[in-house]
């Protein structure tokens, strides 16, 4: 029998046939794009295994990184107006490795409403970060930081670094978020290609003229990221904040990092996060937040400082 005859004969199962064919469609579809995503994430750790840092665009909307940047400025304010009125107040609490300086701060924040919504946005499903995230760490892997750092026109070159003494492999990823346009007079980082290997660590860590010459030899990148663009480093990488030149301009840079649960020790480097959130978020529970629409992360936790704020 033609195969038109019941199609005719009986229309409703032309739907049928339509709803089935969209169905396989959009299946084929997403099983695509988790595909694409996969292969996305997969390609990126590649190139920051070797060069020993990445940077992907767009990774936030500018419009999300503008209102961090608004939100990050708040809880700058709240803190000054807590430090110079409350005697009780640690300072220590809310500043990171870089203790509240005068023109380079290291701001640790709160999981407030922007701060939320940038992770849903930086970790939606499909997304690059999530992919190169999930292949670096794993969903156990542990969120380790969670901070602003903020420079203003005076603040200092710092010296080339790496974040951590060296490991044989790398327990540490960061990630730097711009959450606005950077010019080179705003000081950006610094990075060295390939110094997250064991031959440049040992130069380094000999100190001496070695270092100088290796550095004069050395390739340097400074990308000038746009609101929303992404670095993300290897923390045994070496690399430098440049000196903020600009006089009209205060400079805000989300900074969030995982580390990998294979290494469990001291690492070396006490990560910029509030200590109420100190190892009690990994990576999973960020995804799991994303795929959820924002629900918060941190949850009964609050502001990370029991009560503060």
């Amino acid at each position: 029998m033609p195969l038109l005859t019941p199609l005719r004969s009986c229309p409703w199962l032309w739907f049928t046939y339509f709803h089935l064919f969209q169905t396989v469609l959009l299946a084929t579809l997403l099983h695509l794009l988790q595909t694409l995503s996969v292969s996305e994430g997969h390609t990126f750790s590649t190139e920051l295994i070797r060069e020993g840092f990445i940077r992907i665009d767009a990774a936030l909307s500018p419009t999300a990184a503008s209102k961090l940047r608004q939100e990050v400025l708040a809880v700058q304010v709240d803190v000054l107006t807590q430090c110079s009125s409350s005697s009780s107040f640690n300072p220590e609490s809310v500043y990171g490795t870089e203790p509240g300086r005068t023109n380079r701060t290291d701001l640790l924040l709160p999981f407030d409403t922007e701060v939320q919504n940038s992770m849903t946005e930086l970790f939606v499903s499909g997304g690059p970060l999530r992919s190169l995230f999930e292949e670096l760490v794993g969903p156990s892997g542990i969120f380790y930081e969670m901070a602003a750092i903020i420079t203003s026109s005076g603040a200092d070159r710092q010296i080339i670094h790496p974040d951590l003494p060296w490991r044989d492999e790398a327990p540490l990823y960061v990630c730097f978020c711009a959450l606005q346009d950077c010019t080179l007079a705003m000081g950006p980082t610094s990075f060295l290609p390939k110094s997250n290997d064991l031959k440049t660590r040992q130069i380094y860590d000999a100190g001496g003229s070695g270092v100088d010459d290796m550095l004069s030899a050395s390739e340097v990148s400074t990308p000038c990221l746009k609101a929303g663009d992404v670095v993300i480093f290897d923390a045994r990488t070496l690399h430098a904040g440049c000196a903020n030149t600009d006089d009209e301009t205060t400079r805000c840079m989300y900074n969030f990092s995982f580390r990998t649960t294979a290494f469990l020790g001291d690492l070396g480097y006490k990560g910029s996060m509030r200590s109420g959130y100190d190892g009690k978020i990994n990576l999973g529970d960020v995804m799991k937040s994303a795929d959820e629409g924002g629900q918060k992360l941190g949850g009964e936790l609050g502001d990370g400082l029991g009560g503060w704020e």
